[in-house]
């Protein structure tokens, strides 16, 4: 046989093994799109819908769980209603959700036909037992076991045969009566001029060793009104604007993450602490009045916390509720004492080694009442104005630096005494030495706070300056 003929019997040979390897390919099954329809089609064909009511149709579901049951009716006077619930503040959202479970049951795949080995599905003691009655007189009965692993569901028991539900068609199933409760521990305030009107702040609770107290006035300037805070008790002190405005923050629209207890008992305000709260606000407007109660916060912001006029405990996350925390020391002025120049008469510094009267006159421009000018003079001389007022504002810049119950003994190191236009009683400012170079002040003979001793030995060298016309530096 020649060299051609015999090659062309191998072509041949060749040419008929890729014909058939091409056939074998063309009529394996294969990962591709088809492999992939296939699959969707079997997952697909393993949804089992069991009935097909619609959730207005569902009239009663009983709900029977290890530690309590209940029975949820629909229609009525109210859309929901539920025995024990009745005065509850109801989350209708939470009720259509369970009406909407009981409607629909729908289950994923069949798991087992004859219901045994019941224990495997968490099913021998079922998490939650439900019975349910519909509208055309029909009902049905199901139980619900435990989840399946890597989340893939929940084992749902019914007519005798074990299923595997999606988590969200069953989760109604588990709750408990308090789940349908309201979360909202305080409405929505009204805006425009139905918004409350703020009149009084109270705090109390173990937190504070005193109630405090603030009246709340408004202030309109330039079309903007604004919230004024003064602090009447323990103490009539000026307040830090903004920690006050913080307390009557939220006071509306507030919402819970959970609720935790309905129709409380005495056992129960104990046991969330309650009964004597941590930290209480009374909150009046013009037109009504707001009482709040919490325990105290946990390290994340967590709280219980109740509305005086709801029995009902939430948990909460109150991190952003200024009134929950907030004590005297951070509602206070930090500012001693700064009396408007305008309204005083004399100012006069009284140091171990001299005292000096600083006599204060103010005139209203004549064309513009709102312009003033003060004059500032010193045993008849008059100082420079620009000079005497940086010395001023050292003097009110002085700051309650750290609280104390220290009290002042000897003779004071410096005095500041305020005399006003309108004949008020003087104000006085003294300061003593402390210790670790800081000093006592006391303010009208109470002494609750302490400033840096620099503070002092700033003012006793710059009260020389001034009277001399020398120039004073800020604070």
């Amino acid at each position: 046989m020649n060299k051609k003929v015999k090659g062309l019997i191998i072509g041949g040979v060749a040419v008929v093994v890729l014909v058939g390897v091409l056939l074998l390919l063309m009529f394996m099954p294969n990962g591709g799109e088809d492999s992939s329809a296939s699959s969707e089609t079997t997952s697909s064909s393993k949804s089992i819908e069991l009935n097909n009511q619609a959730a207005a149709d569902v009239v009663t579901v009983k709900v029977v769980l290890p530690d309590e049951e209940y029975t949820m009716t629909q229609g009525g006077d109210t859309a929901y209603s539920m025995t024990g619930m009745e005065d509850a503040p109801a989350s209708n959202a939470i009720y259509a959700a369970l009406a909407s479970d009981a409607a629909s049951l729908k289950a994923i795949e069949l798991i087992n036909e004859d219901a045994s080995n019941l224990a495997d599905y968490g099913l021998e003691e079922p998490r939650s037992q439900v019975e349910i009655t519909y509208a055309d007189g029909t009902g049905a009965n199901l139980s619900v076991g435990m989840a399946a692993p890597s989340g893939s569901g929940t084992y749902v028991l019914m007519d005798g045969k074990v299923y595997l539900f999606e988590d969200t068609r069953v989760d109604s199933f588990l709750y408990h009566r308090v789940d349908y409760i309201s979360k909202t521990v305080t409405p929505t305030a009204a805006t425009g001029d139905d918004a409350p009107v703020l009149k009084k702040i109270t705090l109390e609770g173990t937190l504070r060793p005193e109630p405090i107290v603030m009246d709340v006035s408004q202030e309109t300037a330039n079309d903007v009104t604004t919230d004024v805070y003064t602090m009447t008790a323990p103490k009539q002190r000026e307040t830090d604007s903004a920690n006050a405005a913080s307390t009557g923050n939220k006071i509306f629209g507030l919402t819970a993450e959970k609720v935790i207890a309905f129709n409380v008992t005495d056992e129960q305000l104990e046991e969330y602490g309650l009964k004597d709260p941590y930290s209480k606000v009374t909150v009046d407007y013009a037109d009504q009045t707001v009482t709040l109660m919490s325990s105290e916060p946990d390290e994340e912001g967590m709280a219980y916390v109740m509305n005086g006029s709801k029995d009902v405990i939430f948990q909460a996350n109150v991190s952003e509720l200024g009134w929950v925390t907030a004590t005297y020391e951070d509602l206070v002025s930090k500012t001693v004492m700064a009396p408007m120049v305008n309204d005083l008469s004399k100012i006069t510094v009284t140091t171990p080694d001299q005292t000096y009267e600083f006599d204060v006159t103010t005139t209203v421009d004549e064309e513009d009442e709102d312009v003033k000018t003060n004059t500032f003079t010193y045993e008849g001389k008059e100082l420079a104005s620009a000079n005497f007022r940086i010395f001023y504002r050292s003097m009110i810049g002085c700051q309650k630096d750290e609280f104390t119950d220290e009290q002042p003994t000897g003779d004071p190191i410096l005095t500041f005494k305020y005399e006003y236009t309108d004949g008020r009683t003087p104000d006085v400012v003294e300061f003593y030495q402390s210790q670790n170079l800081m000093v006592l002040v006391s303010v009208n003979g109470e002494c609750e706070s302490k400033e840096t001793q620099s503070y002092v030995d700033k003012i006793l060298e710059d009260v020389v300056k001034v009277v001399n016309d020398e120039e004073v530096k800020e604070l």
